[in-house]
Parts: C-alpha cells; structure tokens; sequence
C-alpha cells in the first residue's frame, strides 16, 4: 500500500473496515461508570478539532480522493473517541491500552497521509509501520486485560 498506489483504495477500505470493527468492538464494553465523554465533552471536541484541521490541510492535493479520504478520516475520528470513552467507563490501565492503540492508529494513518498527500518524508514507511504496529499492539493488550484481567467487565454479544 505504500509502495503502490494502485493498492491504496483497496487498502483504505480494508482499514476502514477494521475500524469500524473497532468502534463496535469498543461501542460494546459493558459498565457500571459513566462515559468519560459526560465527564469531560472537551475530549470529543479535541478530536473533532483535529479531524477538521487535517482535513483543511489535506484537502487541496486529495483531488478525486477527498470524498474517500474524509469518510475514512470520520470513521478513525470515530474509533479514536469510541476508545476514549472507555476511560473511567473500564479499569483505567485497560482503557488506557485502547486510548493509546488508538491515538497510534491516527499517527500513523496521518502519516501515511501526509506522506501520499502532502509531503513524502524520509523514513515514512518505518514511522507508518512502527506506529501502525504499535496501535495493534496497545488494542490487542486492551483487549486481553478487559478479557482476562478483567472478569467483571464484559463485551455483549
């Protein structure tokens, strides 16, 4: 995907599709605390204010990818408040893997933009990677402890 560019739509909607695997997966987690997005709104509000100013710096060389590119954008905006919701809703080391995993996986999707879209930089392929490895690695650990280590706290059916 970021040697070819003819496999970057069919990559973009594989990733699509796993985020929003994500969102549900992370829309599921059962708790007795309250969202931390009723706590603090502010970090809803962070997020959307991120999305928007990507995008406005994005959006004169995405051409006929804009469309696609800001869909994918609403829906790893998405993700990344569906894991900041887990905060003070899950044990808090556990919500913070998922917070970390996700704010990893919009580096390095960001990166990987801004390097197709804005700019090619050195190293972009190892700190695409490297983040994008990272950001499975931190869901995954999230989803082991609230599976383990975490017997009060389940995900619905």
């Amino acid at each position: 995907m970021l040697q070819s560019p003819q496999f970057f739509v069919p990559g973009l909607l594989s990733f699509l599709t796993a985020h929003i695997f994500y969102i549900i997966y992370f829309a599921k987690t059962k708790s007795d605390q309250h969202s931390f997005f009723k706590l603090r709104p502010i970090m809803l509000i962070a997020v959307m204010a991120y999305l928007v100013e990507f995008m406005y710096i994005l959006w004169p060389t995405l051409g006929p990818m804009r469309i696609p590119v800001l869909i994918y954008g609403i829906t790893i905006s998405t993700m990344l408040s569906a894991a900041l919701w887990q905060y003070q809703k899950l044990e808090n080391k556990t919500a913070m893997f998922f917070i970390i995993g996700a704010t990893l996986f919009v580096t390095s999707d960001s990166l990987l933009a801004l390097n197709m879209f804005k700019e090619s930089f050195s190293m972009a392929g190892v700190s695409i990677m490297s983040t994008y490895i990272l950001a499975q690695l931190f869901i995954v650990l999230g989803a082991i402890r609230v599976h383990v280590h975490s017997p009060s706290t389940s995900i619905t059916a």
